[in-house]
């Protein structure tokens, strides 16, 4: 499978599901969620930058800077730690 890269400046919406162990869903009391650049830097985002789109559901829309492999990752609390990482791959657009 191969993954996607997007093109700088393009939006991209990184998307965080939060469950219970019976894989309900479940909203965490806190969230964080990091992006590292390719170049080291890590944005991090709190719940109040974070849009609930559903139950434990959250989203974030990223513009994308920098060309190379960004790794995202989110972390909750509610009761209980959940974490998911991912990551995407930026390039810079291509001549038309």
């Amino acid at each position: 499978m191969t993954t996607p890269a997007y093109n700088i400046g393009a939006e991209k919406t990184l998307t965080g599901t939060f469950t219970d162990i019976a894989a309900s869903p479940i909203d965490p009391t806190a969230i964080t969620l990091t992006i590292r650049e390719p170049d080291g830097v890590v944005i991090t985002k709190a719940l109040g930058d974070l849009i609930k789109t559903g139950a434990g559901v959250y989203t974030y829309d990223y513009t994308i800077a920098k060309p190379g492999r960004h790794v995202v990752r989110w972390e909750g609390t509610a009761g209980t730690f959940a974490a998911d990482e991912d990551d995407f791959y930026a390039r810079r657009k291509e001549a038309q």
